[in-house]
């Protein structure tokens, strides 16, 4: 997978995660209406049968008031049941405590007395009649059908309650026959037949509620059960999706990323030696590209030592230069002048070592005559001659005097000229050395040598430097 292919899929994967937000926040608001529809489904089933309800208890109610007023004759039952009629009707505000029983009555000092709690509207509920009330409850045809009827039923029954307590009260407290012929009404099969009447299409009607309404909590029920699963659902596919997205993220970075800031860290801090390994696995991987940018930087930074020690070896040299000028100047003899000729080589030009030897006529070989700097020990006893059939007449000292040029060796180790000085060079240190030849009156009579312990020392400005002090 090409990495326009891996970023291309994985700002695919970004979009599908996104849109799954969106598809889940509105799953989860469905989710949160279907759990209201249960609520509400549930509170339409309980008012439901709470109507129903109503209508049984004010039939019952009415029945017990009328049952009072026939048996005691007190007038406080007969208010009681024109209150409950008046409320069923609508013409009258419910009793704040809608559970009152109008048969919680008591006597006080021989008088029947009402309860403490006046009666008052509930709160916000206005006069209504209860069919009203049923039909704005959105029962069914069938079930208000059955409520009607038996409101219907119970309005019948209320003209006999109404003749029988007409006869308590048109007849005098003493009247015992006309009071037990009251009771004997309320009392009768006729009566009991009546109320049957009633109570069977209210019980039937509930029965009926109950099943619809019991269906449609389970239908609510079962749809947000679907929702949370779906939720659920999505959710999962949503961590997957994450999961995924960071898989793919990996590869385009390369590896985790905590490692790309590590990476980063150092390259910013400067660290290009710590080699980054790249597996084939994270080929034109970010972190692939951080490698390729830090060798780079690696090469930049290299050729930017190598010339600054170009110009740190160069300005050493030039300062070197300068002083063998004003050595010539200063100098009274040549031994002094060849003395402080490789001190300032040593001090100022950066060298670690520096020699000045003179040919011996007689045996042609290099004698010092001067030296300064580190591991003097290599000059003394040093074997070097002109002579091109020894080994020694073949090292720089000895072709730069036969040559009368200039002989740079930029490799003491490994430059097979220097072979007879190999193990002298290795304990002292020195990785490049440099000899040129000296005049006096037109003829090479000596040898000026240097030696440095880095690689390639000698470059060209260095080399013409080197000569100029050498003239």
């Amino acid at each position: 997978m090409n990495q326009i292919h891996k970023n291309a899929v994985f700002s695919r994967y970004i979009w599908l995660i996104f849109l799954l937000y969106g598809i889940l926040a509105a799953a989860f608001v469905v989710y949160v209406g279907a759990e209201k529809s249960i609520d509400q489904a549930n509170e339409h089933r309980l008012l439901s049968v709470q109507l129903a309800e109503q209508l049984e208890q004010s039939s019952d109610n009415l029945t017990r008031m009328a049952r009072a007023y026939t048996s005691t004759g007190k007038p406080i039952f007969k208010q009681n049941y024109e209150e409950i009629l008046d409320t069923r009707e609508g013409k009258a505000a419910p009793f704040a405590d809608s559970d009152q029983d109008y048969g919680d009555l008591w006597l006080k000092d021989g008088t029947a007395q009402r309860p403490s709690t006046q009666p008052k509207s509930l709160a916000g509920e206005q006069k209504k009649a209860l069919l009203d009330q049923m039909r704005a409850a959105h029962y069914t045809a069938q079930e208000l059908a059955l409520l009607t009827q038996s409101k219907q039923a119970s309005d019948a029954l209320t003209q006999l309650e109404h003749r029988a307590m007409a006869m308590v009260e048109q007849s005098p407290a003493t009247d015992a026959a006309a009071h037990l012929a009251a009771i004997e009404l309320l009392q009768s099969p006729a009566y009991y037949q009546a109320k049957a009447k009633i109570m069977a299409p209210i019980h039937e009607a509930t029965e009926l509620v109950l099943a619809r309404t019991t269906q449609r909590v389970q239908a609510a029920t079962q749809t947000a059960l679907q929702l949370r699963w779906l939720f659920i659902i999505l959710g999962v596919v949503l961590v997957a999706l994450w999961l995924r997205a960071y898989q793919i993220l990996e590869r385009i970075l390369g590896d985790k990323l905590d490692v790309i800031y590590q990476t980063i860290s150092k390259i910013g801090a400067g660290d290009f030696s710590t080699r980054i390994t790249i597996k084939k696995s994270q080929h034109n991987s970010v972190l692939d590209w951080l490698s390729r940018t830090q060798d780079c930087l690696a090469a930049l930074n290299e050729t930017r030592a190598l010339q600054t020690a170009k110009i740190q070896r160069m300005t050493r040299l030039y300062a070197a230069l300068s002083q063998c000028n004003q050595a010539i100047v200063r100098c009274t003899n040549q031994d002094e002048l060849f003395a402080q000729i490789c001190l300032d080589a040593v001090r100022f030009g950066g060298m670690k070592m520096a020699w000045i030897g003179r040919i011996d006529p007689e045996s042609g070989q290099v004698k010092p005559l001067a030296c300064h700097g580190d591991s003097l020990d290599y000059v003394e006893g040093i074997e070097v001659s002109i002579d091109p059939n020894k080994p020694s007449g073949n090292g720089p000292i000895g072709t730069a005097l036969r040559t009368d040029q200039p002989f740079w060796s930029q490799d003491f180790q490994n430059d097979p000229h220097l072979a007879p000085w190999h193990e002298r060079g290795k304990t002292a240190g020195w990785h490049a050395m440099a000899s040129l030849p000296l005049h006096l009156e037109g003829r090479v009579f000596g040898s000026f040598s240097v030696y440095s312990d880095e690689l390639n020392a000698f470059d060209e400005p260095a080399q013409n430097l080197l000569t100029e002090m050498a003239m």
